[in-house]
């Protein structure tokens, strides 16, 4: 509650003057601890080296390219993918601009993510390539899909034949043609940043909202334990055998 002072001013009874974003995570880490190091294994085995500054760089152009991709704050993201640099990317790209990021489980049957998938109104998916069969089997019963976009670059992007209303797009080339956002989006009223679905049980697939103030909450705890309290903030992603690779979603970012 503000106060009203002698001189006719307002006291902000805040503790911050910046609002609870997921994108003020990252940049945070960008800013403080730019050169600290994220190494991922990817699906295909190699080895990903990046640091915060780049990710949170290269998040900002994915930003750039989901606004091309008609993303607008509020319209659900649907990844299919394992951990790895260019899913956090996606977690903060997403929900960077006020998007919903909609992990969803690949060990589900097709019917299930199609019902995923359908009843969130993603309008376009992000698949790691091993997961794009499964992209292009229920394509054709989604209406409102879009686009399809698979995370790789040219000389590992698949083929697959998909609905005449469902675009195939590369991860790499897309973000080559882009320039990344100036700046984050810095507004209150977002949705929550994150919609994942757990195992489904008999009765059918339930989604779960993660509101932005937990799901900040539960990175700054995890990242200032594990990583901003040593010297230097150094970690290594470890696969875990969980899709919902968000951070504020699945507990597997660890040293």
């Amino acid at each position: 509650m503000a106060l009203t002072l002698r001189l006719g001013q307002l006291m902000q009874g805040l503790m911050q003057r910046h609002e609870l974003l997921i994108s003020s995570v990252i940049a945070h880490a960008a800013r403080h601890h730019g050169d600290g190091e994220i190494v991922s294994r990817r699906t295909d085995g190699s080895v990903s080296r990046t640091t915060y500054r780049a990710l949170e760089r290269r998040a900002r152009q994915l930003a750039a390219v989901l606004r091309d991709l008609e993303v607008r704050p509020g319209d659900r993201v649907g990844t299919l993918a394992m951990n790895s640099d260019r899913h956090m990317e996606l977690y903060y790209g997403i929900s960077g601009i006020g998007a919903v990021c909609n992990t969803i489980n690949p060990r589900l049957s097709h019917d299930d993510i199609a019902y995923i998938v359908d009843h969130a109104g993603d309008g376009v998916i992000f698949c790691d390539p091993q997961f794009l069969p499964i992209a292009a089997a229920i394509a054709p019963k989604l209406e409102g899909l879009r686009a399809v976009v698979v995370l790789c670059d040219a000389a590992a992007m698949p083929k697959a034949e998909l609905p005449s209303h469902v675009a195939l797009h590369c991860y790499e080339n897309l973000m080559g043609g882009v320039e990344a956002i100036s700046a984050w989006p810095n507004s209150m009223r977002i949705p929550p940043p994150v919609f994942a679905t757990p195992p489904a049980p008999p009765a059918g697939p339930r989604a779960c909202c993660i509101p932005t103030v937990p799901a900040c909450s539960a990175q700054w705890r995890r990242i200032s334990s594990m990583y901003w309290a040593c010297a230097p903030p150094t970690g290594f992603w470890r696969r875990c055998r969980c899709s919902m690779s968000t951070l504020g979603a699945c507990p597997i970012w660890r040293r």
